[in-house]
């Protein structure tokens, strides 16, 4: 018996020991407005996520962007070429429950988002489910 709880604690601790990034974050836009950021870790190397960002007042236009991504030293990186000479950038640094997003290129149109959409801020952890991710 005292073999089984060794064993058991073992496990639990390993489990605990991995913090997976997979769930669901959002940024506060508005006061009822948010951007939210779904995340999958599919490996230590890779992650699928999507990111659908909202601009608030006074147009009110929104922006979406998914893809499967590499994931290296807590850092994700979104590279599209939406328009020749433009490039679209979005950085994920993560952290203990939450991401910072940093929009490094093609702001608005150039990443496929409304005018003066940006998904910069810092994401808080909402769920650890894993997410359900539109087609």
């Amino acid at each position: 018996m005292k073999v089984l709880m060794i064993i058991l604690l073992f496990l639990s601790a390993e489990l605990f020991a991995d913090e997976s990034i997979t769930g669901t974050y959002s940024y506060s836009v508005d006061k009822n407005l948010h951007s939210v950021l779904r995340i999958k870790k599919l490996s230590d190397s890779k992650i699928q996520f999507d990111i659908d960002c909202q601009g608030g007042a006074p147009a009110f236009n929104s922006g979406y962007a998914k893809s499967i991504i590499a994931l290296k030293d807590d850092r994700a990186l979104y590279r599209r070429q939406r328009i020749e000479g433009e490039t679209c950038e979005i950085e994920m640094l993560f952290s203990q429950g939450k991401v910072q997003v940093n929009q490094l290129s093609g702001h608005g149109v150039y990443c496929g988002f409304g005018m003066r959409v940006t998904c910069d801020g810092e994401f808080l952890l909402r769920s650890k489910d894993l997410p359900v991710f539109e087609n």
